[in-house]
């Protein structure tokens, strides 16, 4: 029996209990449907990134093929002695790669700051290698007056696949962070003695980054191009938490292209936003062939070459340049390893600039032309002293530019994609008489952009839209080599643009173009006598409007 005091409790006590149950069942639907949320959105950004990089995946399940396939071979045996008989594979975790992306082309970079691929986005090329090589930094230092030789920030570089000195942990992961249409990310690692924040952005800089073609200690009157509008900003910043004094702190910047054959160092200063940096450019010419395009998706066989079906092969020379508006300390273009003596795929090369970084001396060599890929090339700074906690910054940029190989054997190509894509251009050539490569920028400007240009002398006012405002779109397209008689150009259009016609910048006024419309196809074609610029327009020229208002303040002020 219980007593009335005893039931009044457990009656009074009824109603809070069922208040918290209540309040636990909805927690528990809120958090059911949270977590479904989360699983479809997840699911959702799953698809979407498999969908976008799809290209990235088919990277990663070659090198991991190629990869095993090596260790499963009796050639390497010595080579994986050095890494203590371990399945080195299991090191290399291809999950810490983000892509950041522009419009022409994207770096793949781990949360060290470290990238192996560098892909073409051109439509045509999409997922050909630039880099396929090393972009990563080391940085030396000494602790109340102890020297620490220099350590590389990445542990395990790949293809080829070699670990590294690095005492660095990741901290802060690879984070992607609000930059509106183009990317940008930090990440920060560190060792006991020092913390590296480093922050990466893809900025576009309209004009890209002069490339010195003329190596320092020339003579000559210096020679650029400039790159793609579309640069890599990379910032290290370096903080001292050793709790002690850090003197002598260097950074190296390393870069390594697998097609390159020519490396630069050139501090001259050029016309530009970028103009007076120093730069190192190295620059290749590549044999490639469309297998993205071309590839058996539904049956994946990387032995199997009768899954490259008939490819494209054309003939591209690559440009890929770093700069930095301080002025290196040291430098050297020599190189990362030698293609009959090392392995590309597996084992550190035996001789080259990565040798010279950790070393702490590089040889000041401004030009370097190996009969014999590969090469590499590097610049230090030499960033100070830094107090407890104190912090310093450099920042290094990193663009590329391609171009279509000419001759008298192949006068004629696609760039950009070719006609059929928006943008691109067809090409014929009447007489090449020396080889160079042809370059084509495409540009939808907006009334910013156009000032920039003008400004910059590139070509005068367009007159030619129908608003003062409208985008203009048009083609830059220069030849490095030289050429007698005509060249044939078939220009892929907008649509929406019709009805059109074409109109080029002489060097002193825009007038009009002769050319054939193929509104079927979107793409015009004209023959001419010298290159440059390009533009869609309109037969009758935009007019500029006056308002009424406008016009009676200034007829007043008169």
């Amino acid at each position: 029996m219980y007593s009335r005091t005893t039931l009044q409790l457990r009656q009074f006590l009824k109603w809070p209990a069922l208040f918290f149950l209540l309040m636990a069942m909805l927690i528990f639907m809120g958090t059911e449907k949270h977590a479904q949320a989360q699983e479809t959105a997840s699911e959702q950004e799953e698809a979407v990134i498999s969908e976008v990089d799809q290209v990235i995946q088919l990277f990663r399940d070659k090198r991991e093929h190629d990869h095993l396939k090596r260790l499963d071979s009796d050639e390497h045996s010595l080579t994986l002695m050095s890494f203590s008989n371990e399945e080195l594979w299991n090191d290399f975790d291809y999950s810490d790669y983000y892509p950041l992306k522009s419009p022409h082309w994207m770096i793949l970079l781990s949360s060290y700051g470290y990238a192996d691929l560098l892909l073409d986005q051109t439509p045509g090329r999409i997922g050909r290698e630039y880099l396929s090589g090393e972009w990563g930094a080391a940085v030396s230092y000494k602790l109340s007056g102890t020297t620490i030789k220099p350590i590389w920030l990445e542990p395990n570089f790949e293809f080829p696949d070699w670990r590294t000195n690095s005492n660095f942990l990741i901290t802060t992961p690879f984070t992607e962070l609000p930059s509106g249409n183009l990317a940008k990310a930090y990440s920060v690692i560190a060792n006991n003695h020092i913390r590296v924040t480093q922050e990466y952005e893809i900025i576009d800089t309209v004009f890209g980054i002069p490339v010195g073609l003329t190596p320092a200690s020339s003579s000559h009157p210096g020679r650029y191009m400039n790159s793609n509008r579309y640069v890599l900003k990379h910032t290290y910043t370096i903080r001292n938490i050793s709790g002690q004094n850090i003197t002598d702190l260097e950074l190296f910047q390393l870069l390594h292209g697998l097609q390159s054959q020519v490396g630069i160092y050139d501090n001259r200063n050029y016309p530009g936003t970028f103009g007076d940096y120093y730069t190192i450019a190295q620059i290749g010419k590549d044999e490639w062939w469309d297998w993205w395009s071309d590839w058996d998706w539904d049956n994946w066989d990387w032995d199997n070459w009768e899954d490259w079906e008939d490819p494209d092969t054309v003939y591209l020379e690559d440009f890929i340049v770093f700069a930095s508006s301080r002025q290196p300390s040291s430098f050297e273009n020599s190189y990362f390893g030698i293609e009959s003596l090392d392995d590309h795929m597996v084992g550190k090369p035996s001789i080259g600039v990565h040798l010279s970084i950790e070393a702490g001396t590089l040889n000041n060599q401004d030009y370097f032309a190996p009969n014999e890929l590969w090469l590499g090339s590097a610049m230090s700074w030499n960033l100070g002293s830094l107090a407890q906690q104190a912090e310093v910054s450099l920042t290094v940029y990193l663009s590329i530019l391609t171009g279509n190989v000419v001759t008298s054997d192949v006068p004629s190509g696609s760039a950009n994609g070719g006609a059929e894509n928006l943008g691109g251009v067809d090409y014929t050539f009447d007489e090449p008489t020396q080889e160079g490569s042809i370059f084509v920028e495409y540009i939808q400007a907006d009334r910013n952009e156009i000032q920039q240009r003008v400004q910059a002398g590139q070509f005068g006012e367009p007159n030619f839209l129908k608003n003062p405002d409208d985008v203009l779109h048009a083609w830059h397209v220069s030849f490095s080599g030289e050429f007698r008689g005509s060249v044939t150009l078939t220009l892929g259009y907008d649509p929406s643009l019709e009805p059109l016609s074409l109109h080029y910048w002489d060097g002193t006024k825009w007038r009009q173009q002769s050319g054939s419309i193929d509104s079927a196809s979107n793409t015009i074609t004209t023959t001419v006598n010298s290159l440059g610029w390009f533009a869609i327009g309109y037969e009758a020229a935009a007019k500029t409007k006056f308002q009424p208002g406008v016009l009676m303040l200034l007829l007043d002020d008169e």
